[in-house]
Formats: C-alpha cells, structure tokens, sequence
C-alpha cells in the first residue's frame, strides 16, 4: 500500500476495555490492514501522513479523536481507501465519518471483547459498558445496516477470551 490509504480509529473510553485493550487490538489490525506502509491519520488534531514506523505509536496515543472532522479532513487528501476502526458504541460519530467519503472505498472493522459479544463472563469494569452497549443495540444494527446498505464492507475483529 502507498500514501493512498487513511486509518481512523476511535478514542472513546470504550476502547480501553479489554486485556489487551480494544485500542491496542485496534492498532495492531491497523498494522495489519496496512502490511508494513504508512497511513493517513488524526495526529494532534490534523489528519497527516504517518510513516509505518510512527504508526504504532500515533494511533496508540491518540487521546480524542473527533471521526467526522478528520472524515472531512480526509475528504480533501488524495486517499482511495479509508479504514474506520471502532466499537460503535458512538453509531452517529460513524455514519457521519463515512458520509463525506461515500467516493472513496470504506471499511468499518468492528472491534468488541468477548464480554460485549456474550462470549464470556463479565468483569465488574466492564459491566456499566457492556449494560450500556445493550441499550444501544437497536442503534447499532440500524447503524450496521445503513453502512452495509451504503457500501461500506464490515469486517468484524474478534477478540480471544
């Protein structure tokens, strides 16, 4: 891959869940995605261009990460492909990050712990999450569904129990 290429991933409190966290997992499936180049990415407030060296460190320390204004931002860069990595417990921060680059290829890996699966027990920290990503679950799959209706290709990233 080349300069062609943008990763978001977000920042919520949310993804810090997790042993590893639900970021980390996020960094290195970014990693992954991206096979050894660089991407675009929110540093410092600004989307710019992070060499594959930088690239663990930037995502790993991105503290707040508003996915609309760097979808924007990310309008304006000569980017065909644009990688969103979260948890959806924010739908509208993505359905309105993808809106804007609806000519570009999209992908939203969706990363959850087994716990927010129902795949295994819940830890009292993640407990108020987990309750809270179940009052969302009528939003999410509405969310799912308009990506997957908009072309956006879902890829799912599971985490071990």
């Amino acid at each position: 891959m080349d300069q062609h290429t943008a990763i978001l991933v977000e920042t919520g409190p949310s993804m810090d869940l997790g042993a590893p966290s639900k970021r980390l997992q996020a960094t290195r499936e970014a990693l992954r995605l991206l096979g050894g180049a660089g991407a675009w990415t929110p540093c410092e407030g600004r989307v710019r261009w992070v060499p594959a060296v930088a690239l663990a460190a930037t995502l790993g320390a991105a503290r707040h990460v508003d996915l609309p204004q760097a979808a924007r931002q990310v309008a304006r860069l000569p980017v065909d492909r644009v990688v969103v990595i979260g948890d959806l417990y924010d739908p509208r921060a993505v359905l309105d990050a993808m809106r804007p680059l609806a000519d570009r290829e999209r992908i939203f890996v969706e990363v959850l712990t087994p716990a927010e699966r129902g795949a295994a027990p819940i830890d009292p920290v993640e407990r108020a999450l987990v309750a809270y990503l179940e009052t969302l679950r009528p939003h999410r799959e509405r969310a799912l569904g308009v990506l997957r209706s908009s072309g956006v290709r879902l890829e799912d990233l599971p985490l071990a129990a």
